[in-house]
C-alpha cells in the first residue's frame, strides 16, 4: 500500500492516493495501533476529500480509532459525522452499524441514557433496512447498557439474546467482545460457571 500511494501520489491520482492510505490506516487499526491508523485516516481526508463515501469510512474508522485510544466523546462526533455523510448520500445499509458505533462510544462515555435512545432508533433502523446481522450487536449493547445501570437481570437477558446462535466453542472474532460483555455480567450476579 505504501509503493501503492507513491505510484498514486508520482502521477497526481489524488483519490487513489487517499485509498491506499486509507488501506493503511485499516491495517494498523487492526493491528492494534490506532494513533498511527487515526494519523493515515486524517493524511487521507487531507488529501482527497471529495468522495462522500470515502469519507464515511474515514470518519467511521477514526472514531473506531478514538474508542480504542479511551477518546469516547471524540469519537462519537467521528461517529455522527458518518452518520450525516450516511444519510445524506441514502447510504442505509451502514445506518444501523454507524448508529451501534454511537451506541458503543455513548456506553464508554457513561452516557448510557444517550445509548438507550441510540440503539432503540438502531433497532428501528434495522425493522427498516432488514440489517438482520446487526441485531446481535444491539442486543449486546442493551446488554452493556443494563450492566452500567447495575440491572443484572436485563443484562444477562439481553447478552444471551445477543449470543443466542453462537457456540463458544467455534465463536468467531466479531463476537469477542460480546463475549466479554457476557463475562462482566455473569461475573457481577455470581454466576461463575457461565
Amino acid at each position: 500500500f505504501q509503493r501503492a500511494y507513491q505510484i498514486f501520489r508520482s502521477v497526481g491520482e489524488k483519490r487513489s492516493q487517499a485509498v491506499a492510505l486509507q488501506s493503511i490506516a485499516k491495517l494498523y487499526l487492526d493491528g492494534g495501533d490506532a494513533r498511527t491508523a487515526l494519523r493515515y485516516y486524517i493524511q487521507s481526508d487531507e488529501e482527497y476529500a471529495s468522495d462522500p463515501q470515502m469519507s464515511l469510512s474515514s470518519h467511521n474508522n477514526r472514531g473506531k480509532a478514538l474508542l480504542d485510544l479511551e477518546q469516547p466523546l471524540d469519537a462519537e462526533r467521528e461517529f455522527t459525522t458518518a452518520l450525516k455523510i450516511a444519510d445524506k448520500i441514502g447510504s442505509a445499509k451502514f445506518v444501523t452499524r454507524i448508529l451501534s458505533n454511537i451506541a458503543q462510544a455513548q456506553v464508554r462515555a457513561g452516557r448510557l441514557e444517550a445509548a438507550s435512545r441510540t440503539v432503540d432508533r438502531a433497532f428501528a433502523s434495522v425493522k427498516a433496512e432488514g440489517a438482520a446481522n446487526e441485531i446481535w450487536r444491539l442486543w449486546e449493547l442493551r446488554a452493556q447498557i443494563a450492566l452500567g445501570r447495575g440491572d443484572l437481570e436485563t443484562a444477562a437477558s439481553a447478552i444471551e439474546r445477543a449470543l443466542v446462535n453462537v457456540d463458544p466453542k467455534t465463536s468467531e472474532d466479531i463476537f469477542w467482545q460480546a463475549h466479554a460483555t457476557a463475562y462482566e455480567i455473569y461475573k457481577a450476579s455470581g454466576r461463575l460457571k457461565l
